[in-house]
């Protein structure tokens, strides 16, 4: 059409009465305003883009040694299986999993200096906030279309053939976008 579009960044805003009441309830959720948090998200709604367990397991164990004065901070909603990985493998952590709005979870995020993810709206949501951030990508979606456009988003992914299928469930065995 002969027209040009600058980039744009994407910006999530709160109010000072938004910000002042999270502000408040930190403390009661094992946090403070005073701390930089790494954050992990694994449940996005679909089954086809959770990162297997094990991997999630070495993942965290090697984040938790590499930064062991900070605590991962666990998000989402029934997150059960981060939960019961990181008790079973003694990585410190905070479960804000079911204990945050949308709203809150997006301002827990400001404080936070690395997150990672599956391709959902928490992890885009980080990723417009500023906040370095690492998308595990599924097949399930068209990555040129839901590719994360922010400069500090990276992505780990696996392109395969079957790709985008958009199932909630992968009947190939061993979910090899994920795997």
């Amino acid at each position: 059409l002969g027209c040009s579009q600058e980039k744009s960044n994407p910006e999530i805003h709160f109010c000072d009465g938004e910000i002042k009441a999270f502000e408040n309830k930190m403390p009661s959720l094992g946090l403070s305003a005073a701390a930089r948090y790494h954050a992990a998200l694994i449940d996005c709604g679909a089954v086809s883009k959770e990162w297997p367990a094990g991997h999630w397991k070495l993942f965290l164990e090697g984040l938790s040694r590499r930064f062991p004065e900070q605590p991962i901070v666990l998000v989402g909603i029934n997150s059960k299986k981060l939960v019961n990985i990181c008790a079973e493998n003694h990585v410190e952590w905070i479960s804000l999993v079911d204990k945050l709005s949308l709203r809150e979870l997006c301002i827990f995020l400001r404080y936070c200096e690395f997150f990672v993810g599956a391709d959902s709206g928490p992890t885009h949501m980080a990723a417009a906030l500023g906040v370095p951030t690492l998308f595990l990508f599924s097949g399930t979606n068209d990555f040129g279309r839901w590719r994360p456009l922010e400069l500090n988003a990276h992505v780990l992914r696996n392109p395969v053939s079957c790709s985008p299928c958009y199932l909630n469930h992968c009947p190939v065995e061993g979910h090899p976008c994920m795997d």
